[in-house]
């Protein structure tokens, strides 16, 4: 998000992100004519399908929109995901783009040769689904006639399991020291995570490959789950969201640019 005076010195607000939650955000966008035009069912239908058809090639999607504001907008008040009210309506969308990053040639050859070796490789992204499956089908790590093969949003993963949970509490948030030495001086259990819908858990892991719009959380639900159930477990991770998983796998490697 960002502010910027236009030519008539008027504020204007630029927000990017993820196209199908900046599009939500949208009521009206420009036309090939240079005008805004509403965003009404039809046109988001038509949105939404170059949304799909971008994605299904493998591109992430972006959407760059604004707004002019009036300067009574509140600026502070955020709902429940954090997302400011501001950022929540009346933007016109500017653009759509679709952004590929070229897969390496040698990705798919070496996640045949971690098969071929029982690895098990699974990919936890942030992209959305439709992306997210493209590029797991282009690498290998699903086949495309793997009508088994589960690909699913972070949220609906983490909804389905119930998170993770301290296993003497049972609830997310509780005062069970993290450390074992402070656990011993303070004369309380050791906290140890577990994820609290363990059945559910087990019904998806072994036909989850995909993890899509994942969180931080997710990325961690996944790993206590699979070490939890005596599976070695090697995560890599490029940003501060993966240090979570990075920390708790038995094998982390973080990824330098």
């Amino acid at each position: 998000m960002s502010v910027i005076l236009n030519e008539n010195g008027k504020k204007v607000m630029y927000i990017k992100g993820a196209s199908e939650i900046i599009l939500d955000s949208c009521t009206n966008m420009v036309n090939f004519q240079g005008q805004s035009q509403a965003i009404d069912t039809n046109l988001k239908s038509e949105i939404e399908a170059g949304i799909a058809k971008m994605a299904n090639t493998a591109l992430r999607t972006i959407i760059i929109a604004k707004k002019e504001l009036t300067g009574s907008e509140n600026l502070e008040n955020k709902d429940s995901k954090g997302v400011y009210d501001v950022e929540s309506k009346g933007f016109t969308m500017s653009c759509l783009l679709g952004i590929k990053d070229i897969l390496r040639q040698e990705v798919p050859g070496a996640i045949a040769k971690c098969k071929i070796a029982g690895v098990r490789v699974r990919m936890v992204t942030g992209d959305n689904l439709l992306t997210a499956r493209a590029i797991a089908l282009e690498c290998g790590i699903i086949n495309p006639e793997d009508k088994v093969s589960i690909v699913m949003n972070g949220l609906d993963f983490i909804n389905a399991i119930g998170g993770v949970v301290c296993k003497n509490c049972k609830t997310k948030i509780c005062e069970c020291p993290t450390d074992p030495e402070n656990a011993k001086e303070l004369g309380k259990p050791l906290r140890v995570d577990t994820i609290a819908n363990g059945q559910e858990f087990d019904r998806l892991i072994n036909k989850l490959d995909v993890l899509s719009r994942s969180r931080p959380e997710d990325k961690y639900a996944m790993v206590v789950g699979l070490i939890e159930r005596g599976n070695v477990v090697a995560v890599t991770g490029d940003g501060t969201n993966d240090a979570p998983a990075l920390k708790k796998a038995d094998v982390g490697f973080a990824m330098g640019i």
